[in-house]
């Protein structure tokens, strides 16, 4: 094989790159495409700093191991690379590209060519954690990095804060460890939990939520990334002070594991916004449980919105909190002995006290808990109500009259008032007055102790049944009347916000309301236009209104709900003393009973509006 001397340049090949015998006849053909390409590639790569020029070559070379056509298609984007990624962004760049090609040498060579243009969207002091992420990712699955690399410039437009991206950043790594799949919904999920969590306009709510996440990524994995999907939910119209509440309980409980903790923070919120008053308990009742394994923990938490939400029929709001305080309590007692048997008695509560009062209740769980001591399968069976032995337990455990005995009696007695059939609701306790209802369900206490004598339980009883049936009789429910008609009007005209500023002129001054005193003589001051309505969709009920819809036009619905009660509850006493004049000795007697334990309004404490 001819041969030429490695010091002397052969006069036909410029720079004497490539041998005349390796590719015959090339001294005739002028400079190929590639050959200029490369040229000007090296121009490029040298007119780079030091740093980057030896970083792109190194890396070129790494990768020229696995793939001659990727380490070249590497140099060529190199350069307008380098013009967005230091020298160690460079290196990390092009070693994804490498581990692409360890797979599929056509996806990173597409890699490469589509550049880090994107990047530029995202500040200089995050780009490092993006290539950790990506890093660790790649490891896991290559699809997921890829895709993660290019949706992060839109995920840097969603969260302008570069501190506050660097930290979602963070937990999307530490959640990579374990789970690529899981980093990426984290970091799909992150421009909508974060723009919730901003909205409590507290900083301090965001910035515990990302810790808290962070917590779940290091502690418990991919469920990191449910976690973060459940904040916005967890935390929706609490207050700031509430929902850090339940952010700094939620990381308490990681140490019981991370589902526990996952179900603390999605019903923690629930329990926060149905009754805030018993949280502290709720959350001291679930540490007890957790001493006898997650197993019962997780079940207690998914047990707990239907127990508020079944207590919810008690109307008055004091004594629903201190209903659900008592059982959490009493729950809380039997769970220092078996966790399982206070599962079964917190379950039971709420079916129980439909038909049994509190105090019942109670003197039958501790029945169970002292009688049952030694055998747990037994003890579980009886706070579950599964024997008749506990079933005739809890309804005997009182002197008192329970409605069950009575019920259909009661139902015979109501339905010859009024000439109706209706169902019976099931209360906690006796009500100080009679619940207004919606005309098909009558509400009374599941059971009366409060003369200890079953005779007088049961007037006490026809009084509330008698009325319940009044309301029905006497019009509570009417629907469209005259009467009903313009008090709703009257009160449309009163409260509705177009006659507002009307209505406050008159106690002002005519030059406070810029009203000349002519206009005042010729009586073009402004008031209510009488007969004049704008239309409104409130007021497409007029024809069909009841008492409910009237009240809501009150400016605190609520309270006038309260005081329409008590007056008409008034109302009603005496129709049924014009009526019935056989109840009047009932009737008295019950007065005279709910008198003696009503407090006298002189000695309440006086309290400020609102």
């Amino acid at each position: 094989m001819p041969s030429f001397d490695s010091e002397k340049k052969p006069d036909d090949e410029p720079g004497g790159i490539v041998n005349s015998d390796f590719d015959p006849g090339s001294q005739d053909q002028p400079p190929s495409t590639e050959r200029q390409s490369f040229l000007r590639l090296t121009r490029e790569l040298v007119s780079l700093p030091l740093e980057q020029s030896a970083a792109a070559l190194e890396t070129s070379a790494a990768i020229a191991g696995i793939s001659l056509r990727a380490s070249v298609e590497f140099l060529r984007a190199a350069p307008e690379a380098a013009a967005t990624l230091e020298a160690t962004e460079l290196r990390s760049w092009g070693e994804l590209g490498r581990r692409l090609a360890m797979s599929d040498v056509e996806t990173a060579i597409t890699f490469f060519a589509e550049g880090v243009s994107g990047l530029k969207e995202i500040h200089a002091s995050v780009r490092k954690l993006v290539f950790q992420l990506c890093s660790r990712q790649i490891t896991l699955s290559s699809p997921i990095a890829t895709e993660t690399l290019r949706n992060l410039p839109e995920l840097a437009k969603a969260i302008s804060d570069h501190d506050l991206l660097g930290s979602v950043l963070e937990v999307a790594t530490e959640i990579a460890r374990r789970s690529a799949k899981h980093s990426a919904e984290f970091l799909n999920q992150a421009p909508e939990v974060i723009e919730r969590l901003q909205r409590t306009k507290n900083a301090e709510v965001t910035k515990r939520g990302i810790e808290l996440t962070a917590e779940f990524a290091s502690r418990a994995g991919g469920i990191a990334a449910d976690a973060w999907a459940a904040l916005p939910a967890s935390l929706a119209n609490l207050n700031p002070q509430d929902a850090l509440k339940v952010l700094d309980n939620t990381i308490g409980f990681l140490e019981r594991g991370g589902g526990s903790a996952l179900q603390v923070l999605i019903t923690g919120g629930e329990i926060l916004r149905t009754l805030p008053e018993i949280f502290d308990e709720w959350v001291k009742l679930l540490w007890t449980v957790a001493q006898h394994g997650n197993a019962s923990l997780v079940a207690f938490v998914r047990s707990s919105p239907r127990f508020v939400r079944a207590l919810a029929s008690e109307a008055n709001h004091d004594r629903l909190i201190n209903l659900a305080l008592r059982v959490i309590n009493l729950t809380r007692e039997i769970a220092e002995t078996d966790g399982e048997a206070a599962l079964a008695c917190f379950r039971s509560s709420s079916s129980a006290l439909r038909t049994v009062s509190i105090a019942q209740f109670e003197e039958w769980a501790r029945r169970g808990l002292s009688s049952h001591k030694k055998d747990a399968r037994a003890r579980r069976s009886y706070f579950a109500l599964e024997t008749r032995s506990s079933y005739d337990a809890l309804r005997s455990g009182s002197n008192g009259l329970s409605l069950e005995e009575v019920r259909e009696l009661l139902k015979l007695y109501i339905e010859g008032l009024t000439g109706h059939e209706v169902e019976i609701s099931p209360l906690a306790a006796v009500p100080v007055e009679s619940r207004i209802g919606d005309g098909r369900t009558i509400h009374l206490p599941s059971a009366v102790a409060e003369f200890a004598d079953d005779e007088l339980d049961f007037r006490l009883y026809k009084v509330l049944a008698a009325h319940a049936a009044g309301q029905i009789e006497f019009g509570t429910y009417e629907r469209g009347t005259a009467d009903l008609r313009a008090a709703y009007l009257a009160l449309y005209e009163t409260y509705t916000p177009e006659n507002a500023d009307a209505l406050d002129a008159f106690s002002l001054p005519d030059e406070m309301v810029g009203v000349t005193a002519s206009d005042s003589e010729r009586g073009s001051s402004p008031t209510v236009r009488e007969g004049v309505l704008p239309q409104n969709d409130k007021l497409k009920f007029v024809e069909h209104v009841n008492y409910r819809r009237a009240l809501q036009l009150f400016p605190h619905p609520q309270l006038a709900r309260r005081i329409f009660s008590t007056l008409e509850n008034c109302r009603i006493d005496r129709r049924l003393r014009q009526q019935y004049r056989g109840l009047t000795r009932d009737l008295d007697l019950i007065r005279e009973h709910l008198r003696r334990g009503r407090r006298v309004v002189a000695g309440f404490e006086p309290r400020a509006a609102g």
